[in-house]
């Protein structure tokens, strides 16, 4: 099967809104925007792979105890399977577990939705 150089892939593509001046934005149009955007960061995530970009350091707490064994997680950035930017931005501190000569820590990121209420 030909397929000429010049011809568009438009099946599985991403859908965006084009704005120009003078466009009445509705809430539909910023939200197709924003599942773009998403969308094409995800992909970018995807094929980039999965893995550690930078920062996620282990190290043990201060505050660490026989009795109380804690570990700190600087910032950094991570990608998920999916292709989801993980970013903490503060330092996380973990309880470790109390046996075993290995620690695993996991990265489980809370999705937040934002409620958005109008104007008055």
């Amino acid at each position: 099967m030909r397929i000429a150089l010049d011809t568009p892939f438009l099946k599985d593509g991403i859908r965006s809104t084009n704005f120009f001046n003078g466009r009445l934005l509705s809430a539909e149009d910023l939200g197709q925007e924003q599942t773009a955007r998403d969308a094409a960061q995800q992909r970018l995530g995807r094929a980039l792979g999965e893995g550690v970009a930078y920062g996620l350091e282990v190290s043990l707490s201060q505050d660490n105890s026989a009795t109380t064994p804690l570990v700190t997680v600087q910032p950094g950035l991570a990608v998920n399977r999916e292709g989801e930017a993980m970013e903490p931005v503060s330092y996380t501190h973990l309880r470790a577990p109390e046996t075993g000569a290995y620690l695993v820590c996991r990265l489980l990121p809370e999705k937040k939705t934002a409620s958005l209420t109008p104007a008055a």
